[in-house]
């Protein structure tokens, strides 16, 4: 099955347009000279941001890193130049980073370790901060979610297919993914309550799959499901409704990539008709929002915004490029002086707490 939607990686500029609210821009930089190109997975509460990195090694093979961004500046770790690479999925309130690289890991101060128990084929999509990890494994006649948790592995099942992949999980341990009901191709999002069994969340009226990708403490879930035709659009579950986000103005697909306990949602709405284009969103308060246009991006210095058609469960990379902490604060990667560069946009009510440097 394909699990993850995958597009060639662009920029977009950015226009000084009208921002519906001001932002404060702190540009983070990057590991040093050599890295060419940055790529971000999640940021925590604290502005802790994981990713990856590429930088131009002593020989002619560039050098793949993850990389935790903190108030003491970028630490690499896990480096490749052959082989799988490592890739940081996502980072808890305690700084603990999952991903994959060649089999699950966590990554805790500086030590990274293979999650026991679990097939090194495995993927892990997404930690809380119990520490309780999330993702898929392979299993006899195809693949399933899993929690694990100290050592312990719990496989989640499915909606009654042979596939299931779990995307988000919250505070609670409820866990979010996509898993192919009974006798369908298409896969639909599930919601699993903590202590509960999976429900299969549905999919906007017409569509023909939908996917999960996050969920905030409240419950709330964010992802995209297919509409009549070929396109999809990002949308929201509270309380068991379906709402559709919609897509930025000229275009026509939308996927919701991140939420927080504000019921904020981030993420990318693509373009296919005439000029191809990806674009970042904010999503709050029934109003979209393309970020692609804030002001006080340009007035920083950059010149764009890097994304990637690549989503949240692909094996190889960390996501499209955008993510949203509990305080508002949303990371990206942009163009600056010809450069990429990491960055953080925090919103005025967030006072002047740098990223990476609360307690």
């Amino acid at each position: 099955m394909n699990r993850a939607f995958r597009l060639v990686a662009l920029t977009l500029s950015l226009a000084a347009l009208p921002a519906a609210a001001a932002w404060k821009v702190t540009d983070l930089g990057r590991p040093d000279d050599a890295t060419f190109q940055i790529r971000i997975a999640a940021i925590n509460d604290k502005g802790e941001i994981a990713g990856g990195v590429w930088r131009h090694g002593t020989t002619t093979i560039p050098v793949r890193s993850a990389f935790v961004r903190g108030k003491r500046g970028f630490t690499l770790f896990g480096e490749t130049t052959i082989g799988p690479p490592t890739i940081a999925k996502d980072i808890n309130k305690a700084g603990v980073v999952t991903g994959v690289a060649s089999a699950p890991f966590t990554w805790d101060g500086g030590v990274m370790t293979t999650l026991s128990g679990v097939p090194p084929s495995s993927i892990a999509n997404t930690i809380n901060d119990h520490g309780v990890v999330a993702g898929a494994m392979p299993v006899t006649g195809g693949e399933h979610a899993f929690a694990w948790s100290n050592g312990l592995v719990a496989d989640l099942g499915t909606l009654g297919g042979p596939y299931s992949q779990a995307f988000g999980i919250n505070k609670r341990g409820d866990v979010v993914g996509e898993s192919q009901p009974f006798g369908s191709v298409f896969p639909h999002a599930f919601l699993l309550p903590e202590g509960g069994a999976m429900a299969d969340l549905g999919t906007l009226p017409g569509g023909a799959f939908s996917n999960a990708y996050a969920i905030n403490h409240r419950g709330d879930v964010a992802g995209t499901s297919a509409v009549p035709g070929s396109q999809k659009h990002a949308v929201l579950w509270q309380d068991g409704t379906i709402s559709d986000l919609g897509t930025l103005p000229g275009t026509q697909n939308s996927d919701g990539i991140g939420i927080n306990d504000r019921g904020s949602v981030v993420g990318i709405s693509v373009g296919f008709i005439g000029t191809f284009s990806i674009r970042p969103f904010l999503w709050r308060n029934g109003q979209m929002t393309d970020l692609s246009s804030l002001p006080e991006l340009a007035d920083a210095g950059f010149t764009s915004w890097v994304l990637h058609g690549e989503l949240v469960g692909a094996v190889d990379g960390e996501g499209p490029g955008i993510a949203i902490n509990n305080r508002g604060q949303i990371a990206g990667v942009g163009i600056k002086g010809g450069r990429e560069t990491l960055f953080v946009l925090s919103p005025d009510d967030e006072g002047d707490t740098d990223p990476g440097e609360s307690d």
